[in-house]
């Protein structure tokens, strides 16, 4: 009897330490679960978004595209494909901009991905006419301007959409993605600052390519002129004399370049005028340069854009 009560004993010690294991086992599953979360964005503008929500819980990650490269004609690199394919969630912005993506999101699931130009609280500014002409190029199939990253409104309404993925995807870590988000929202908060900054003051400036409105409309800026909507599209020569007339008439001593613009088209713009008489802004809407966060990013915009518009050559 002994040699039985014994041996029940040892049995029971033994379902209970695997009773333990298992328990540690699941645990240990569970965080590596959590541990390979992969979140990707197309675009480093995006990306920064991502890198602040899902900090402290995933390893920072670049955007899919490398900096510079326009989301609008992207061939992608089987490196880059295989990223896409193994990413736990993806945020793009849709067939009409990034149609290289199409297939590779037809075949993820829709948990797997966020598809940030149909979340319903978005602010879309439609396009704009070059005096009075029409759209040509990539944009000439969209209604509204795509560059809808450019809006702190609008990228506080993809933070919070992508918190409410990943709190699904992974509820461990949901009480950071929130933690995270309410710093996000505070960095937002931040830049009203330069909310309808220049809303009560008349300020000319002309714009390169067409891809700042939502910025401008932050605040408060209208230009003057737009000399083209592809920054990889020469304007014609017709545009480019109505330009060169409103710089004239209008006295525009401020000009806003993306970083792929040649300098011979400003020196065309302002002949004749010598160059302490109009500053250029060059504004990167992807993002290029050392930014941690969305809101650096966007102050660099803003302060940019200010100080150049603000500062008249007597």
């Amino acid at each position: 009897m002994a040699e039985l009560r014994i041996e029940s004993e040892m049995f029971k010690r033994k379902l209970l330490n695997a009773g333990w294991l298992s328990i540690l086992l699941l645990g240990s599953a569970i965080n590596v679960s959590a541990s390979e979360i992969s979140v990707l964005a197309t675009i480093k503008p995006i990306q920064l978004i991502v890198s602040q929500i899902t900090q402290g819980v995933t390893q920072e990650s670049s955007a899919l595209l490398p900096p510079g490269i326009s989301p609008h004609d992207v061939s992608l690199k089987i490196s880059a494909a295989k990223r896409v394919k193994q990413a736990s969630l993806i945020l793009w912005l849709g067939p009409d901009v990034e149609p290289y993506l199409v297939k590779m999101m037809g075949a993820k699931a829709p948990s797997q991905q966020l598809n940030l130009s149909l979340l319903p609280e978005l602010q879309h500014l439609a396009l704009r006419s070059l005096a009075g002409g029409h759209h040509h190029g990539h944009h000439e199939e969209f209604e509204v301007d795509p560059h809808i990253w450019l809006s702190p409104e609008n990228s506080l309404q993809m933070a919070i959409a992508l918190v409410e993925k990943l709190s699904v995807l992974d509820s461990v870590n949901a009480p950071v993605y929130q933690r995270n988000l309410e710093e996000f929202k505070r960095d937002i908060e931040k830049l009203n600052v330069f909310r309808k900054s220049f809303a009560k003051q008349k300020s000319g400036f002309v714009v390169h390519h067409d891809a700042y409105q939502y910025l401008e409309a932050f605040m408060g800026l209208t230009p003057a002129a737009v000399v083209t909507v592809e920054p990889e599209m020469s304007p014609g020569v017709r545009h480019i004399t109505e330009v060169v007339a409103v710089i004239k008439t209008q006295n525009i001593q401020c000009f806003v370049a993306g970083p792929t613009m040649s300098p011979r088209l400003v020196s065309l713009l302002f002949k004749g005028q010598p160059v302490s008489r109009y500053r250029v802004a060059e504004l990167d809407p992807l993002a290029g340069g050392p930014f941690e966060t969305y809101a650096a990013f966007m102050e660099d915009l803003s302060l940019r854009l200010g100080e150049c518009v603000r500062n008249k050559v007597n």
